[in-house]
């Protein structure tokens, strides 16, 4: 159950065509918004993601920073889940006063289990091959400033989930750096 809500947050936090609207869209509805956050996602449009996230769900950290940690390793991974999947807005609640939301979701995206698997042997080896999995994911937004921003996502990558990440994150590093050294070689003379 924690490698399925690992797999949303990595949807989620590294998805998904839609239309909407983020800057300057300050009467935009939470779903208009929860789509503009996917729009941005899927452009990997970090300075329009950060806009779009609340004070606490930034962490703390600066655009500067946040755009440093999306781009950096593990983003072309990221870029490859978010290219299978897609997502369906099945409702929103406001609460009474205004300043809370919650979307209901229907996303399906690859079944990353296969890849970040407890036993350490992935059933599947990309991105490509892992089965699609269809599930229903509550996302809440608040008001902050007269605008709705994405507050809560699914929890954390699990700790098995995390390792298996940073060596796939390592391997794609190892071919960057071999791919950047493959260069024109000289022919032995």
């Amino acid at each position: 159950m924690r490698a399925q809500r690992a797999v949303w947050l990595l949807l989620l936090s590294t998805s998904l065509q839609a239309g909407g609207t983020a800057r300057g869209a300050d009467d935009a509805d939470p779903a208009t918004v929860l789509r503009a956050y996917f729009t941005a996602l899927q452009a990997q449009d970090w300075p329009t993601l950060y806009d779009l996230l609340s004070q606490p769900s930034r962490d703390g950290q600066t655009l500067d920073e946040f755009t440093k940690q999306k781009s950096g390793p593990g983003s072309s991974l990221s870029a490859m889940i978010n290219a299978r999947s897609s997502y369906e807005i099945l409702g929103t609640r406001v609460a009474e006063d205004g300043q809370r939301a919650a979307v209901d979701v229907r996303l399906k995206a690859p079944d990353l289990k296969h890849l970040f698997n407890p036993t350490g042997v992935p059933s599947a080896k990309t991105v490509e091959e892992a089965p699609l999995e269809e599930r229903q994911q509550k996302i809440e937004l608040v008001r902050e400033d007269e605008r709705w921003k994405v507050e809560r996502l699914p929890p954390k990558l699990p700790p098995h989930a995390r390792e298996r990440l940073e060596k796939l994150k390592e391997a794609e590093r190892k071919r960057a750096m071999e791919r950047s050294s493959d260069g024109p070689t000289k022919e032995p003379e």
